[in-house]
């Protein structure tokens, strides 16, 4: 199976990883109506159907798709990275490196969590991520970005999904769901030409 990332629209600073892709993999970044533009090096594993920053983005720069805002990035986000939505803005300590090509999800929420409130192990947050089981019960991970009700994932990520006020455009939705719904139906496939 070829390594592909698939660019939408010229503006996009993000793709889409067609295969799974791990740290090292040279991919093609293929963009829609023009073709291979150029390769791309992965610094971290970037799932199936995931986006790829496909430049650097700076912390609070747009992330772009389709040609539209998605998202603000909630860190500095290198070319080759997964970018990510997030419910937890880390705490410094934490290397969110290590911790995303570990596993994306936190862990549980053992209770009803406020945006902006800490998140902390074995208080609000049951862990699951192998790299965080042994810190101690309290230590603070981060903040919530956004509200988490209990039983609710809590997953990593770089990307704060874009607030309304920033100029978010719900046509991206109609745009993703028409899009997902072509490859489902086999209408676009992905093969070399």
């Amino acid at each position: 199976m070829f390594k592909v990332i698939y660019k939408v629209h010229p503006e996009d600073n993000v793709g889409t990883a067609l295969v799974d892709l791990k740290p090292g993999d040279t991919c093609d970044v293929l963009e829609e109506g023009t073709g291979v533009i150029g390769k791309l090096t992965l610094k971290t594993r970037v799932p199936r159907w995931h986006k790829v920053a496909l430049t650097d983005i700076g912390e609070e720069e747009q992330v772009l798709k389709f040609g539209f805002p998605i998202g603000i990035a909630a860190i500095d986000i290198p070319r080759g990275t997964v970018v990510h939505i997030t419910r937890v803005i880390l705490d410094t300590k934490f290397d969110f490196f290590s911790l995303v090509n570990t596993n994306f999800t936190i862990g549980i929420a053992s209770m009803n969590i406020k945006r902006g409130d800490a998140i902390r192990a074995g208080k609000n947050v049951i862990i699951e991520h192998e790299l965080l089981k042994e810190v101690p019960k309290g230590t603070r991970i981060g903040w919530a970005s956004s509200t988490i009700r209990e039983g609710e994932e809590i997953w990593l990520g770089n990307l704060i999904e874009m607030p309304t006020k920033y100029g978010w455009n719900p046509k991206y939705r109609e745009l993703v769901k028409e899009f997902y719904k072509m490859i489902r139906c086999g209408l676009i496939s992905f093969t070399r030409g």
